[in-house]
């Protein structure tokens, strides 16, 4: 990820990484997919 000084607010980006740490904690709950190492797969994988 890159994050250019003072363009984003540093509290949204704060909201994305907890809404992330959400996502890998209660992944069964969504119907997602993902990308990992080149492949797309349903997060529940």
């Amino acid at each position: 990820m890159v994050v250019f000084q003072d363009v984003i607010p540093h509290d949204l980006i704060e909201s994305m990484l907890n809404d992330v740490e959400y996502l890998k904690r209660q992944y069964r709950d969504f119907e997602l997919e993902v990308e990992v190492r080149g492949t797309t797969k349903q997060i529940s994988e």
